[in-house]
Order: C-alpha cells, then sequence, then structure tokens
C-alpha cells in the first residue's frame, strides 16, 4: 500500500484506488492514466487540475475558457495528454448534468503576465524540462507547466487560460471535451 501514485503506477501490474475506503478504480498502471474511472482517479493519479463547468448548450464554459464534444478517434484511448480520447458519446452535452468537473492536465492551461490578470504564481517548482507553477485563481489552485523560459515568478499575477486545442475528460461521465 502507497499514498504516491508514481511509486504504485511504477511498481504493480494493477492498481486499485481508493478514497475513504470507497474503490474508485482497480486496473493496470496504463488503463488507469488513459481512462480514469472518475475525478478523483484523474486527479489522484494523474494530478490533473478540476475545473468547474457548466453546461450552455451544446459547449460547457470554465472558468478558464470554453469546451466542445471532443472529435472521436479510431486510434484508441489516450491519455489527457496525448492525442483525443476516445468516448463512447461525444455527441453532445445535452443529457448531461448542468454542472460538472473538467479535468485538464497540467500543460492544458496557459499562463501569460498581466498585472490585472485573473490568476496569481504561489509557488514554483524546478523540473529539469521547466517549471510547474502553483497558481491561484478564483478561489482554487492550479498546477501548470511552463518552459524554462517562463518570466513568470511567485507573487506575479498572470491571466490563466485553457490552450485551443487542449483536451478535458468531463465528469460525471468521463466524455471527452476539448478547449476552443
Amino acid at each position: 500500500m502507497t499514498h504516491d501514485p508514481e511509486e504504485a503506477l511504477a511498481i504493480c501490474h494493477r492498481v486499485a484506488v481508493l478514497e475513504g475506503g470507497r474503490l474508485h478504480q482497480c486496473d493496470t498502471p496504463q488503463a488507469l492514466v488513459e481512462r480514469p474511472a472518475s475525478a478523483f482517479v484523474s486527479r489522484f493519479v494523474l494530478q490533473a487540475n478540476r475545473l468547474p463547468a457548466t453546461r450552455q448548450g451544446a459547449q460547457l464554459l470554465t472558468p478558464f475558457g470554453m469546451l466542445q464534444a471532443a472529435p472521436q478517434t479510431s486510434a484508441g484511448p489516450s491519455s489527457l495528454g496525448e492525442g483525443a480520447l476516445a468516448s463512447p458519446d461525444t455527441a453532445g452535452t445535452q443529457d448531461a448534468p448542468a454542472m460538472q468537473e473538467a479535468m485538464v492536465m497540467s500543460d492544458a492551461i496557459q499562463l501569460d503576465a498581466d498585472p490585472c490578470g485573473n490568476a496569481r504564481v504561489v509557488g514554483r517548482e524546478f523540473l529539469g524540462q521547466g517549471w510547474l507553477l502553483q497558481v491561484e485563481s478564483q478561489g482554487q489552485e492550479l498546477r501548470v507547466r511552463v518552459p524554462l523560459s517562463s518570466p513568470l515568478v511567485i507573487d506575479q499575477r498572470c491571466t490563466a487560460s485553457l490552450v485551443p486545442g487542449a483536451l478535458a475528460q468531463v465528469f460525471p461521465d468521463g466524455r471527452a471535451f476539448q478547449a476552443v
């Protein structure tokens, strides 16, 4: 047993993800990454950012931009960070609840320096190939990957928005959406 998702994915053939005694998913490491069964699995295993999403017609509005149903691919499932997610029904959101959770990876959010922006950098972690910034915006904390050349520093204000074309997995039903 471990509370470290990287350790579990590295050493196990099957991983059970539990929260408060409730089993969310028991699967191979690859399946957990490619097809998380719940928002909790996505947050815990992938360290994805959770964005509130409100249905507006066939699109979803998040605090950082709009999402639309992602096109299906015949290439099969892939993680939020690579290619399009296959999903059984991504035709729209008409049957979906009005409030949902959109899970996006740390590279699906872009930050632009802006003294009047909607976000503030509160932490900065060196990753070798780039930085992982902790950003506060609209009452939530986000984890955002930026290149080494990023000029953003702690306490700097910036504008946070979804990267056009970035993928999101929307719960409760796990549909794939794309930033527009």
